[in-house]
């Protein structure tokens, strides 16, 4: 019992699954949201020399649906060159933007509505 115990324990603390994500470029910005079954924290900073936006998002393990973002960035993206997926820590992915020019980030979280569960969304704007 004391197992099944821990394993449901284990289970609520990195149970989020990322259910989609999308890649929605335009000459003004580009946005990228990743949809899950939770809200998931997240934190964010921007390195530069060369520019990259380096989000870190707890409570969640790589899986193949994180791993699709990097093939829908397409090379006509204007902002983002390439982006990496990585288990940066255990319970932490991250997701590191390589960008073409300098961005302004703004990155916000929807709740649930209609067909769509909990959504982080990333806007790089141009400095």
């Amino acid at each position: 019992m004391g197992f099944a115990l821990l394993l449901t324990e284990v289970e609520i603390a990195w149970g989020a699954k990322i259910l989609g994500v999308r890649v929605w470029p335009s000459e003004d910005y580009t946005r990228i949201t990743l949809e899950s079954d939770t809200p998931l924290p997240i934190t964010q900073q921007i390195l530069t020399n060369p520019d990259r936006l380096v989000v870190d998002v707890q409570g969640l393990e790589l899986n193949s649906t994180l791993k699709d973002l990097v093939a829908k960035v397409k090379p006509n993206d204007p902002y983002i060159a390439q982006v990496r997926v990585g288990q940066f820590q255990p319970g932490v992915v991250r997701l590191v933007f390589d960008l073409k020019e300098p961005i302004k980030p703004q990155l916000f979280t929807l709740d649930p509505a209609g067909e769509y569960n909990y959504r982080m969304v990333f806007d790089l704007y141009p400095t």
